[in-house]
């Protein structure tokens, strides 16, 4: 954001802050742009009770990776900008935030498609079907205690982003690494419309040129940083990554999660969400129900 105040001698100047350090809930992020309180933020799923026809791009399993991820971005963008506009909302362009999810477990498996009933640290609802549906036995555990349980023995392993795997060391005690197609969700800037339209034609161009390079460069880097944690990951206790996603594991997914959650989903968004899904059928080519 300081290229932003340079560029612009000062006359915007965007400062960061980090989640937890603002008085606000995540469900209260969108609606606090939407009023004006907050003058940005980044909008992805966990905001579904202000904008529920999120979750219907972020079911799990239907993307299966960041190049359809882009594409279904640049399809349903038009749709949820009119629908955003209506809170006063307006996008401003796509957070990369990379499909890298990782299982780690104490002990290998031929395939993350049965588990045979190990125990997974679970974080929500969603995480715990998905595990259901690879035969995994989830249980609820706070972050903060993952790595003593792994040690105990309370859990067999744990599925979440490989920086948050790598940060809380949990490789070093659950050493079997296997990629997991739970893509995280689309990831979008948004301001409040009414703050952006006052901004001068010259300011908002410039502001959106830097935007665009850091969703460049954010891009770029993912598969490297990707690439890094596993090295490091390896190099201080991990035995073994297996990166390929078996069919059945698709198929088990798409079945009993990926589904179930979509039909639920469109019932809950009607029209809207019947858009949003046709949209996404359209930028990958296939059916997604």
């Amino acid at each position: 954001m300081e290229r932003i105040k340079e560029r612009t001698g000062g006359l915007l100047n965007i400062t960061v802050v980090p989640k937890g350090v603002l008085p606000l809930k995540t469900e209260d992020e969108l609606p606090a742009v939407s009023s004006g309180d907050l003058d940005m933020a980044t909008m992805y799923c966990n905001q579904e009770a202000a904008f529920p026809v999120l979750s219907v791009r972020d079911v799990t399993g239907m993307v299966r990776d960041e190049v359809e991820r882009v594409k279904v971005y640049s399809e349903t963008f038009p749709i949820l900008e009119r629908e955003l506009n209506k809170m006063d909302i307006h996008q401003l362009v796509y957070h990369a935030f990379g499909m890298n999810h990782i299982m780690v477990l104490k002990e290998p498996v031929d395939d993350i498609a049965d588990l045979g009933r190990l125990k997974i640290r679970s974080y929500n609802l969603e995480c715990s079907a998905r595990i259901e549906a690879m035969n995994g036995v989830p249980v609820t555990i706070a972050l903060a205690e993952v790595f003593t349980s792994l040690q105990k023995g309370v859990i067999d392993g744990v599925v979440t982003g490989i920086s948050g795997t790598y940060g809380g060391k949990f490789h070093e005690v659950a050493t079997y690494g296997y990629y997991t197609p739970f893509n995280p969700p689309i990831y979008t800037m948004v301001v409040n419309k009414t703050l952006w339209e006052s901004l001068p034609a010259d300011i908002q161009e410039i502001a959106m040129e830097e935007f665009r390079r850091m969703e460049l460069v954010t891009l770029a880097g993912n598969q490297d940083a990707t690439l890094w944690y596993i090295e490091e990951m390896q190099r201080t206790g991990l035995v073994s990554y297996t990166a390929e996603i078996s069919d059945v594991l698709r198929t088990n997914i798409n079945e009993q999660v990926t589904k179930p959650m979509l039909e639920d989903l469109l019932g809950k968004t009607g029209a809207v969400g019947e858009e949003v899904l046709a949209a996404m059928e359209k930028a990958l080519g296939r059916t997604l129900r």
